[in-house]
């Protein structure tokens, strides 16, 4: 039985996807098709409408790397293991000389990104990222939570930035030797150098170069009012639906008009004002995070 030999345990939104993806092509490299599978980190609350989010049936999870070749190293790549509490451990418990790739991101771009991420997933319905920051604090409470969310945890933008104490986790079970952090910006402009880096860390051939294509590109929706309703249908559309549409294709017209009604996005910069106080606001997060990493990011605060 083959387990992952190595894990992208996040962040989310730092370029973890394009990864995944340029291992993938690797010959002595196996990913499983199921990018996300969540199996460890017991702690991630999904929403029971969900289930399809993660594999937590030990047998599925198993079956993910059935098809890898005895020669090839086994990895996955499910972004919210660096945010548990309890994924380092019980992935150690199952396999303890696993390595770890973490990617990280300037946290306001990060959360900016993130943010957008959730309104198209359905998992955010505050549509300006400053008002959603503002809601913090009553969602910690349990409140304005959006009916369609399916992980109402990660709506703490802040809390997901905080990636010290993240890091400090697997470092203190792993070791750092068994740790390769990388940040996004260096990501995109020197990504050859970067996989280079990451295939040496993960000990196979490092001479091999997949297509460096671009990868989950910022979403979009063309239309507001579809977007709502797939993501919070009426009553009387549910209704509809099922005295229409047998059961078993429900989620395949569901999965087909998401997909038509998503475009690729003309983001919008951040505000300079939201910029500058949320860095402020990191100052001693990015002091901790340079000296755990042994690197300047003053630049973060620029």
């Amino acid at each position: 039985m083959k387990l992952p030999e190595f894990f992208i345990v996040g962040s989310p939104k730092c370029g973890t996807s394009a990864m995944f993806a340029y291992l993938s092509e690797h010959p002595d490299i196996f990913m499983p098709a199921f990018k996300e599978p969540h199996y460890y980190g017991s702690d991630l609350k999904w929403a029971d409408e969900y289930p399809s989010i993660s594999v937590r049936n030990t047998e599925d999870f198993h079956k993910q790397f059935e098809d890898a070749k005895p020669e090839q190293k086994v990895g996955e790549g499910s972004i919210w293991y660096l945010w548990s509490k309890k994924a380092a451990t019980e992935i150690y418990e199952a396999c303890p000389h696993a390595k770890h790739i973490i990617m990280l991101r300037n946290p306001v771009e990060m959360m900016y990104s993130l943010h957008n991420n959730f309104i198209i997933s359905h998992n955010e319905d505050i549509e300006i990222f400053e008002d959603a920051l503002d809601a913090e604090e009553d969602r910690a409470k349990g409140n304005r939570i959006p009916d369609s969310a399916w992980f109402p945890e990660a709506l703490q933008y802040r809390k997901v930035c905080h990636y010290s104490e993240q890091i400090e986790r697997y470092i203190n079970v792993f070791g750092k030797e068994n740790i390769l952090v990388l940040l996004f910006d260096d990501f995109i402009k020197e990504t050859p150098e970067i996989y280079k880096k990451t295939l040496q860390f993960l000990d196979v051939r490092d001479d091999f170069v997949p297509d460096f294509k671009q990868v989950n590109v910022a979403k979009g929706f063309r239309s507001k009012t579809l977007h709502n309703l797939l993501g919070k249908p009426p009553k009387s559309f549910k209704w509809a639906v099922k005295k229409i549409l047998p059961q078993k294709i429900r989620p395949v017209v569901a999965s087909l008009l998401k997909t038509a009604n998503k475009t690729i996005a003309t983001k919008q910069p951040i505000n300079e004002e939201t910029r500058k106080k949320i860095n402020q606001e990191f100052l001693p997060e990015f002091d901790r995070l340079s000296k755990l990493l042994d690197r300047d990011l003053s630049c973060w605060s620029c």
